[in-house]
């Protein structure tokens, strides 16, 4: 490529990029649009819908949030080799946050429509490309759910004010076997993850992957196990539960069309949480080396498959998100109640209002975009949702 050799440097060094062998390298960067931003020149727009992402290759870009005093907040710096906008480039969503370049910079930017024509006519490229962004979404939700299980623990150990129960969930009982055979007829257009499959595709996902049925109250998986596989949820729904020390709390309800315990077999790191049936649950079971195989091919399935691995972090993300926004929105408010200074409390729940608006903003967090997925928050000792 004719391009200046610290560009390239700093796009090679993009954790995305560097996935890619030098050919898929150049046929991936031929297709990209690049873009030069003046100093003070938008990039994306708070609130416009978001389906690209931009990686830069020089200069500096600020990521801001407007103030509800209609002042920009800087709450971020983008350098050379950064991504921003990945997970709307995945999974269309509304821009979190305003970008605009701080000093000239160099951009190139990826939409959908090429992630789309890349699965087509560069398979090797798209394999690469959803490789290194899986990578990147599982780091991510690992990091989001130790987060909050440390503000869970931190919040609920100190005094109360007698004014604010504990959020303690009731621990459903555990019941460790295997699902059963499904018997019954799977119909992929009431999945929203199987409704674009063809049917040949579909077929080989089901000699692969069969059904399987777990009553309620059975765990599909417990937190601290290796993963042995993934789940995608074809009928009912799942709760996904974090063991605290006050005990094992609520994080998210999930229902058809989303996965669950695939970060296990991304990372090889033990299982985050403990998936609990609520209800019968039909789920396709996919095995480690089945998932290992898929991830890897180029076939039309493989690719459709990763896609589908890619979005479900996208939304897992999003989802745990909003829950560590809601936490610390809840901890103000609760903070209201005890005996801090003005100023103290001020902060805290600017901190907190930040947190909601932006919910994370470098991932794209829109709660419109959790299409099946309702995040859960637990604040009383009934486990009210």
């Amino acid at each position: 490529m004719n391009l200046p050799q610290p560009w390239l440097s700093a796009l090679r060094s993009s954790p995305i990029l560097s996935t890619l062998p030098p050919f898929d390298f150049d046929v991936l960067m031929g297709a990209l649009s690049r873009r030069t931003l003046e100093s003070g020149q938008l990039l994306f727009r708070q609130g416009d819908m978001g389906d690209s992402l931009a990686f830069v290759a020089e200069g500096k870009l600020d990521v801001t949030t407007q103030e509800p005093t209609g002042s920009e907040r800087v709450i971020r710096t983008l350098g050379p080799g950064e991504i921003i906008g990945e997970m709307a480039c995945v999974d269309p969503a509304p821009r979190s946050a305003n970008v605009v370049a701080r000093l000239r910079s160099e951009v190139f930017l990826l939409d959908r429509s090429l992630l789309v024509s890349l699965q087509e006519h560069a398979p090797g490229v798209i394999v690469a490309f959803y490789r290194g962004l899986i990578k990147i979404l599982t780091a991510r939700i690992r990091e989001t759910d130790d987060r909050i299980a440390n503000e869970l623990t931190s919040f609920a150990s100190r005094p109360a004010s007698g004014k604010e129960p504990r959020a303690v969930a009731s621990p459903p009982p555990a019941r460790r076997l295997r699902g059963l055979p499904y018997r019954g007829k799977v119909e992929k257009a009431k999945v929203p993850n199987l409704a674009w499959m063809p049917d040949r595709d579909f077929e080989l996902l089901l000699g692969v992957a069969p059904p399987v049925v777990y009553e309620d109250g059975m765990e599909l998986c417990r937190e601290g196990d290796p993963g042995a596989s993934c789940f995608l949820i074809l009928e009912g729904q799942v709760g996904v539960f974090k063991e605290t020390q006050e005990g094992r709390r609520l994080l998210a309800t999930l229902e058809n069309g989303a996965f669950v315990g695939q970060l296990a077999l991304v990372d090889r790191i033990t299982r985050s949480a403990t998936v609990v049936a609520t209800g019968n649950v039909v789920v396709l079971e996919v095995a480690r080396d089945v998932f290992e195989r898929l991830i890897a091919s180029t076939t039309s399935l493989g690719v459709r498959f990763q896609e589908q691995i890619a979005v479900a972090g996208v939304r897992q993300l999003r989802l745990a998100d909003t829950r560590l926004a809601t936490i610390y929105q809840r901890q103000a408010e609760v903070r209201g109640n005890l005996p801090l200074l003005k100023e103290q409390e001020d902060e805290r729940r600017a901190k907190a209002a930040a947190w909601a608006r932006t919910a994370l903003h470098e991932w794209g967090l829109t709660a419109a975009a959790m299409d099946r997925v309702r995040a859960s928050y637990t604040n009383d000792p009934k486990n009210r949702r």
